[in-house]
């Protein structure tokens, strides 16, 4: 990572996480424009927000939701995808699914699909626009301060049931996702303070 990068994230971390709006309230960059400028089609990328993440319990079918933020440029968050991956697939057959979620840049968009394939992760990748990314932050939960990776953890509900900021392992998650299954009260948050990975 370049030392201004690492600069740029010392001050988000710092500043509690905040992106700058890059755009005056409610713009809203299309689809078709985000994807353009990565230069990525409709199957490798699909831009989302929050709401649109917890209609995947429309159905009824689901009865969980793991929502994991990630970004290329994150050390932590490249070691902890495969095993979210793992758990994946693990959980399908409980009714929980996981979602991820890049943090990326749009101009970044290129280097999380090039790395969700390398994982032979779902695709598309999920993305939120720069100038949406605040709204999308407090909508999953107000009190993430904007460090990644982030995990959550909703229920049938739509309701937040497990935040966790920061690396996750799977001795950690792996107990709270069955207590999901089993209605125990698994509500909660673990911050976990860890240094960036290049």
């Amino acid at each position: 990572m370049k030392s201004s990068s690492w600069l740029s994230l010392a001050l988000l971390i710092a500043c509690g996480g905040d992106r700058v709006e890059s755009a005056p309230a409610g713009a809203i960059k299309t689809a078709p424009a985000a994807r353009e400028e990565a230069k990525l089609s409709a199957q490798d990328l699909q831009l989302t927000d929050a709401d649109q993440l917890l209609d995947r319990f429309r159905d009824g079918k689901l009865r969980g939701l793991v929502v994991n933020i990630w970004a290329s440029w994150c050390g932590s968050c490249k070691e902890e995808i495969p095993l979210l991956l793992g758990l994946r697939k693990s959980f399908a057959s409980e009714a929980i699914d996981f979602a991820f979620v890049t943090a990326d840049d749009t101009k970044e968009f290129p280097q999380a699909v090039s790395l969700m394939k390398s994982w032979d992760g779902p695709l598309p990748v999920l993305g939120v626009p720069e100038a949406d990314f605040n709204r999308f932050k407090r909508a999953l939960n107000p009190e993430w301060r904007g460090a990644i990776p982030a995990t959550f953890l909703f229920d049938a509900s739509r309701k937040l049931r497990h935040f966790w900021e920061g690396p996750i392992v799977e001795q950690e998650i792996t107990p709270i996702l069955q207590g999901l299954l089993t209605g125990q009260n698994i509500d909660g948050v673990t911050r976990t303070a860890a240094a960036p990975k290049p």
